[in-house]
C-alpha cells in the first residue's frame, strides 16, 4: 500500500477545513501586465470583498515590493475607498531580473494576506533569467467524501494530477481489482482532474495503475473497502442542488450542515435509514463554496465541498471601438454595462505582441474561488464580454481542493468573534504636556493646523481627555503634513504632544510566497520578440541621455521679479495673483520684529483703511471704506485661498504667515464682488521656523503614499531600434454610478502596435465579478 496516499486521504477526506477560523476577506491585484522592466511603473488596483461584498470594514491597505527572498524593497499605504486602492510603485533602475511580488497586508500588522507574483528584466543584470523548467515530479491523489470506499453503493472517486509545483498534468489510468484485473478506465480531462463512479464489492482490494503524459507509471494503493460507512453527493436539480446522504450499516441519528465563509447555510437532523435527500435552493445564496459536514455524535463521518454559482455572479459587458473615425493618434473604446450597475473597475490596454504573459491569477479565482491557485476558472464565451463559469471544472475543483484539518469539536463550537483592527484611515494619538514640564494636560483643547505637501492647508480640533490624551481619528491624507498646534481658549499655556509611534516597517512576505517562487519555474522563457524589447526599453529608461536633445548654445535674458513678486507667484493662483487690486505684506522677505501673537493682532494698522478691533477674544474687522451707507457687503476671509470665517484666522500665529493681501471694499474681484477681503497665506512647509519660545509647537506626520497619474511613454524611432511601451493605457478609476451606463475611453494610436490586448476588472457594490479580456487588431 502507498502509505502517502492512504495518509492523504485519511486527511483530505475526513478533515477539510478549519471553516471558524478562516477570514472571509478575499482579495485580488490587478496589474497593468505582469512583466515589467527595470525603471518602469508597476500600476495596480487592489479588490477587497468581506463576506462577498466590497469591504466596509477596512479602510487602509499597505503594499509592498518584495525580492524573490521575501525582502521588502518599496511600500506603499494607500486608502481604501468602496472596498479598493490603487496606486504605483516605482521599479528601481538597478533593480536584478527575476522574479518579484506585490504583498498586500493591514498596516501595522506583520504577514501578508495575498501575493502576486511578477518578473523584472534588466538586461545589465548578470542575474537576469527565468528559473529554468525543471523535470517535473507528477503526482495524483484521491478524494472520496467518506472515510474510506464503502461496500454495496456507489462511491464517487475524484483525482487531481499535478506536479511538484500544483499546475495540473495530463494522466489516464485504470481502476483494478485484488486480482490486478482493470474494471474501468479513467482520465483526466480537466486540468488534470476528473472522477469516476464504482460499486465497492464486500472484502475487495482496489489499486489504481496511473500513467501520465511523461511516460512514467504509478500504482496507487486504495483503503480496504469498509462494510459501514456514510455517503454524500450532490446533483444539478430546477431548483439548485440536491443534497443525498447514503448509509450503510447500523441506523442512527446525523447531522448535516452547510458552512459558506463562517455562516451556517443549513443544519438538519435525520435518521439514516439508506437514503436522506433534499433540496437546497442555491439561487438564493451568495456565489463561492460550500462545505458540507455529516456527523454522529462523536465524529465526523462524511464530506464534500460544492461550487454555488448564481446567474448573478458575472457581470456581463460589452466593449465596442470605433476605428473607423478619423480620431488623430487615439483609438476611442466604449464600455457598455448593464443598467443600473454601480461598481467600481480598472482598464489596462496592452501591446500584445511583446507583453511577457507571466502570472496567471484573475479576479474570479482570487474572490470567489480561491486565492493563488494556478487555475482558471473563467470560461470566454464567442459573444465577446460575457463570460461564464466553466461548472465542469468549478465541480472537480470544489471537490478535490485540499483544505486544512478541522475536528468536530472546532466544527461545533461558535465561530470566534474576531476583532477585525483597522486603523479608521489615519490616525493621528498622543499625549499632551506642558511645555518643558513632564506634567500632564488633563482637559481643554488643540487646535491643529495641517500644512499639506501640495500647500492645502486643514483646521481640525481635538478635546483633551482626563488621561491626558488626544485622536484625530478618520484622516485622509497624503504625503508628509507639517502639523502646527496650540492650546485652545484663554489659557494660552505653551504645551507639547508626545504622539504615538507610527510604525509602518514592513515584514516579509508570508511563506506563501514560497509556493509562487516554485510555480514560476513551470512558465515558459519568454519569445526572442518579447526580451530584444525588453533590452531596448531598459535602455530608454536607463540612459536618460537617449531621451534628450541636446540644443546649439543658446542665451536667454531672463528679467526676475522682485523677492515679493516673486513670493507672490510661489504662493497665489487665479484670480489672487494679480497685484493690481490688492496690498500685499511679504512676511518672508520682510519678517515680523514680534516673536509672538497671531495674524490679526499683527495686522492692526498695516494697511490703510483696514480696521481690526479686538474685544477680549473676539475680533471684527471693518473698512473706512464704505460703498454705501445701509448696504456694504460683509468682509470675505480667505486662508490659502479657501473661504473661511474669521475665526479660523484666530489661532494663526505671526510666525506661519508667508503672505497677507488685503482688497478694499469696491475691487470686484471676479467670483468674489465688491465685498472687501483679507487673503492670508501660510508657510510652504520648506519655509517655516518657529522660535522655541512660541506657543505654537510642530510635528511631522506621514500621510497615505502618494500617487502619480499615467502617462504613456512616447514611441522612439531611431535607425536601428524603435521603442514601443508596453502598457498603452491604465485606467483604475473606471466608476459607474447606477445612471450612466456606459463609459469612454480612448488610447494612443502606434503604429508599430498591430495588437492590442483590453483588459477589465473589478467589482459591483453588491458583488458581481467582472473579468473581461480581448484581443483586438489595431
Amino acid at each position: 500500500m502507498n502509505k502517502i496516499v492512504f495518509y492523504c486521504w485519511l486527511l483530505l477526506i475526513s478533515i477539510p477545513l478549519a471553516a471558524q477560523n478562516q477570514s472571509t476577506d478575499k482579495f485580488h491585484l490587478q496589474l497593468d501586465r505582469s512583466a515589467y522592466v527595470a525603471g518602469e511603473t508597476v500600476w495596480f488596483k487592489a479588490y477587497i470583498l468581506t463576506d462577498f461584498y466590497p469591504t466596509v470594514s477596512k479602510t487602509s491597505l499597505s503594499i509592498d515590493l518584495l525580492d524573490s527572498s521575501g525582502k521588502p524593497i518599496a511600500s506603499k499605504v494607500l486608502p481604501i475607498f468602496g472596498g479598493t486602492a490603487a496606486g504605483n510603485i516605482d521599479l528601481p533602475s538597478s533593480a536584478p531580473g527575476g522574479i518579484y511580488f506585490l504583498g498586500l497586508r493591514q498596516p501595522l500588522k506583520q504577514g501578508t494576506i495575498y501575493t502576486k507574483m511578477l518578473y523584472v528584466f534588466n538586461p545589465s543584470s548578470s542575474t537576469e533569467s527565468l528559473p529554468a523548467k525543471l523535470p517535473k515530479k507528477q503526482d495524483i491523489i484521491f478524494y472520496t467524501s467518506s472515510m474510506s470506499l464503502v461496500q454495496g453503493i456507489t462511491n464517487t472517486v475524484y483525482f487531481k494530477a499535478s506536479d511538484e509545483h500544483g499546475f495540473p498534468v495530463a494522466v489516464e489510468g485504470a481502476l483494478l481489482n485484488s486480482n490486478k484485473e482493470p474494471i474501468l478506465k479513467f482520465d483526466g480531462v480537466y486540468h488534470g482532474k476528473g472522477k469516476f463512479d464504482f460499486v465497492p464489492a464486500q472484502h475487495e482490494k482496489y489499486s489504481a495503475e496511473i500513467k501520465f503524459k511523461n511516460g512514467e507509471t504509478q500504482v496507487k494503493e486504495f483503503p480496504l473497502v469498509s462494510e459501514t460507512g456514510v455517503i454524500v453527493s450532490t446533483s444539478d436539480v430546477a431548483k439548485g442542488k440536491r443534497i443525498s446522504i447514503q448509509s450503510v450499516g447500523k441506523e442512527q441519528s446525523l447531522n448535516i450542515v452547510g458552512l459558506m465563509a463562517n455562516d451556517i447555510i443549513f443544519q438538519k437532523t435525520f435518521s439514516a435509514t439508506g437514503n436522506y435527500s433534499f433540496i437546497l435552493p442555491t439561487q438564493e445564496l451568495l456565489t463561492g463554496l460550500l462545505r458540507i459536514f455529516v456527523y454522529d455524535a462523536s465524529t465526523i463521518l462524511a464530506t464534500t465541498t460544492i461550487f454555488v454559482s448564481t446567474e448573478t455572479a458575472a457581470l456581463p459587458i460589452r466593449l465596442s471601438t470605433n476605428a473607423s473615425e478619423s480620431l488623430g493618434d487615439n483609438q476611442a473604446f466604449t464600455i457598455d454595462f448593464p443598467d443600473s450597475t454601480i461598481g467600481s473597475f480598472a482598464v489596462s490596454v496592452t501591446n500584445f505582441d511583446i507583453e511577457f504573459q507571466f502570472s496567471r491569477n484573475e479576479i474570479a479565482a482570487d474572490l470567489l474561488v480561491d486565492q493563488h491557485h494556478p487555475e482558471t476558472i473563467i470560461a470566454q464565451t464567442a459573444n465577446a464580454g460575457i463570460f461564464g463559469f466553466d461548472q465542469k471544472l468549478l465541480e472537480l475543483y470544489a471537490a478535490t481542493t485540499d483544505w486544512q484539518p478541522i475536528g468536530l469539536k472546532e466544527l461545533l463550537a461558535p465561530a470566534p468573534t474576531t476583532a477585525v483592527y483597522d486603523t479608521n484611515f489615519l490616525t493621528i494619538r498622543g499625549k499632551v504636556y506642558k511645555k518643558h514640564q513632564d506634567v500632564l494636560v488633563k482637559k481643554g483643547e488643540v487646535n491643529f493646523i495641517f500644512h499639506g505637501a501640495d500647500s492645502t492647508t486643514s483646521f481640525l480640533s481635538s478635546p483633551i481627555n482626563p488621561d491626558g490624551s488626544i485622536e484625530l481619528p478618520n484622516l485622509i491624507f497624503y504625503d508628509t503634513s507639517v502639523v502646527n498646534y496650540e492650546l485652545n481658549g484663554k489659557n494660552k499655556d505653551a504645551i507639547v504632544i508626545k504622539l504615538e509611534q507610527q510604525q509602518r516597517d514592513s515584514s516579509r512576505v508570508s511563506a506563501s510566497y514560497l509556493r509562487h517562487l516554485q510555480e514560476a519555474r513551470s512558465f515558459n522563457l519568454p519569445a526572442e520578440q518579447v526580451t530584444a524589447q525588453a533590452k531596448i526599453a531598459y535602455q530608454y529608461f536607463a540612459d536618460a541621455d537617449k531621451r534628450s536633445t541636446t540644443l546649439a548654445e543658446v542665451k536667454v535674458t531672463a528679467k526676475r521679479g522682485t523677492p515679493t513678486q516673486q513670493v507672490n507667484d510661489r504662493y497665489t493662483r487665479g484670480v489672487f495673483q494679480s497685484s493690481n487690486m490688492a496690498r500685499s505684506l511679504d512676511l518672508i522677505n520682510n519678517p515680523p520684529a514680534m516673536t509672538g501673537g497671531n495674524i490679526l493682532d499683527y495686522l492692526q494698522g498695516k494697511f490703510p483703511g483696514l480696521i481690526i478691533t479686538k474685544n477680549g477674544a473676539n475680533y471684527t474687522i471693518s473698512s473706512q471704506r464704505q460703498l454705501s451707507l445701509s448696504n456694504t457687503p460683509p468682509f470675505k476671509f480667505f486662508l490659502n485661498e479657501q473661504d473661511i470665517t474669521l475665526e479660523f484666522l484666530i489661532p494663526i500665529q505671526v510666525q506661519e504667515v508667508a503672505l497677507v493681501k488685503y482688497y478694499s471694499p469696491g475691487s470686484s474681484l471676479p467670483g468674489i464682488g465688491i465685498a472687501g477681503a483679507l487673503v492670508v497665506y501660510t508657510k510652504k512647509p520648506s519655509e517655516m521656523s518657529f522660535p522655541t519660545s512660541s506657543r505654537i509647537n510642530t510635528f511631522k506626520y506621514v500621510g497615505y503614499s502618494p500617487n502619480k497619474d499615467f502617462e504613456t511613454e512616447q514611441e522612439i524611432v531611431g535607425a536601428t531600434q524603435t521603442f514601443v511601451p508596453t502598457t498603452l493605457y491604465w485606467n483604475p478609476n473606471i466608476s459607474v454610478d447606477g445612471e450612466k451606463s456606459s463609459q469612454t475611453f480612448t488610447v494612443k494610436r502606434y503604429k508599430s502596435v498591430k495588437r492590442m490586448q483590453v483588459v477589465i476588472e473589478g467589482f459591483t457594490a453588491d458583488g458581481r465579478i467582472l473579468h473581461f479580456e480581448k484581443i483586438l487588431d489595431q
